[in-house]
């Protein structure tokens, strides 16, 4: 190899460094939120960054919120899918109980696939 190379292969590492350092090295700050939605209406938006526990109005359906995490505590379905769905924490996650009709989304900020360039859902 000539000392040309070397100069390229060492630019270019210090290049995806420096994109990596800026996509993913710095903090977020993401206002997420989590949604709970009846049938086809948002009954309730409630911030993920505080520790709550929330019963649905209507439904028989308990979310719990803790640690900028969210799950179904607790829930009169049949088959409790949702509760065994366990904790989400990123936007654009969710937690649907099709018997009740609820689903628990978090909104928010998507994060940026660097490779494809787009939504990481």
């Amino acid at each position: 190899m000539k000392k040309g190379d070397y100069i390229v292969m060492a630019f270019s590492i210090l290049l995806v460094g420096v994109l990596c350092f800026f996509l993913y090295g710095q903090k977020k700050n993401e206002a997420l939120y989590v949604e709970i939605i009846v049938g086809n209406e948002v009954v309730d938006s409630l911030p993920l960054n505080q520790d709550t526990v929330y019963s649905v109005n209507g439904v028989d359906l308990t979310v719990k919120i803790e640690d900028k995490q969210v799950c179904v505590m607790d829930t009169g379905c049949p088959d409790g899918l949702c509760k065994a769905a366990g904790r989400i924490s990123q936007a654009g996650r969710s937690i649907i109980c099709l018997p009740q009709k609820v689903i628990v989304r978090i909104n928010g900020t998507f994060p940026v696939d660097a490779v494809a360039g787009g939504m990481c859902p």
